[in-house]
């Protein structure tokens, strides 16, 4: 059995960049799917998939969809449901047929750099090329996009409801090194430029049984505090009277307050232009 470690998942062969450590397969994805709105099941016949609307991450952490999110307090597990069948049996002794077989479709959505990370998964049979998730769900079509430079990466999973629930559990985001979002998009479809995860998962059968959702994915760096500025000896204030400074708002400013967020690349820029890159 071989081992894979961040291998990319795109349709085409196979080639594996290296020992990781982590021996994690790595998938960066086309888009398929549609939005929700919140973390809640989304239905379309047999099929549901529960996914967090929005995740945040600092700089350079990866994301692994467990537990709840610390700043949208919404719960990062992606659970999907569906009937599928119970001939699906996707094992060396049935061919790895994956007829019958319940089906998952992951994307990402990021002109940045970042990638998805699967955990475990491992090459199972050499010819013709088989790849199983540490869950024992089947893999399709892995390679790295290396090879070939090609912007768009997937990757698709077939297997009973249990082996797909697994492979979810592995998932992970790992953003471009050094990335830092500067949209400020929170919106339900992101805007341009916001790195995203649509999911669709399907029971196999061949009615329309797919359930979409859709995954915001927030990088931030630390906020920094505002800048305060002021002049260097002291103001003289006439007794009994009202003090202005400046003495109208034709004149410069006496006091300037900076805040680095505020400031960096915002639609409502109130800093002159002071930043154009992250401080």
């Amino acid at each position: 059995m071989t081992h894979l470690s961040r291998s990319t998942v795109v349709p085409g062969a196979c080639t594996t960049r290296g020992q990781s450590l982590r021996r994690r397969l790595a998938v960066a994805l086309s888009v398929v799917g549609a939005a929700i709105a919140a973390a809640t099941p989304v239905e379309a016949g047999d099929s549901t998939i529960t996914a967090p609307r929005i995740v945040y991450t600092g700089v350079s952490q990866t994301v692994e969809f467990a537990g709840t999110d610390a700043i949208s307090n919404e719960s990062r597990v992606l659970t999907m449901d569906a009937s599928i069948s119970g001939s699906c049996n996707p094992t060396a002794g049935n061919g790895w047929s994956i007829s019958l077989c319940g089906r998952v479709q992951i994307s990402l959505t990021d002109g940045t750099g970042g990638s998805l990370y699967m955990a475990g998964t491992t090459q199972v049979q050499s010819s013709p090329a088989v790849y199983q998730t540490a869950s024992g769900a089947i893999v399709e079509n892995p390679t790295d996009p290396a090879v070939w430079g090609g912007p768009v990466l997937t990757i698709y999973m077939n297997g009973t409801l249990d082996q797909l629930n697994g492979a979810l559990a592995d998932l992970e985001y790992i953003p471009a090194p050094d990335y830092e979002d500067g949209t400020w998009d929170e919106q339900t479809p992101p805007g341009s430029g916001t790195p995203n995860i649509d999911i669709l998962v399907n029971d196999g059968s061949v009615s329309s049984t797919n359930a979409t959702a859709e995954i915001i994915l927030r990088v931030e760096g630390p906020n920094g505090g505002p800048t305060v500025a002021g002049p260097a000896s002291a103001l003289t204030a006439a007794a009994g009277a009202e003090n202005k400074f400046p003495p109208s708002t034709s004149d410069p400013a006496v006091f300037s307050v900076v805040d680095p967020e505020l400031c960096l690349r915002s639609p409502n820029n109130r800093c002159d232009g002071a930043y154009d890159a992250a401080p």
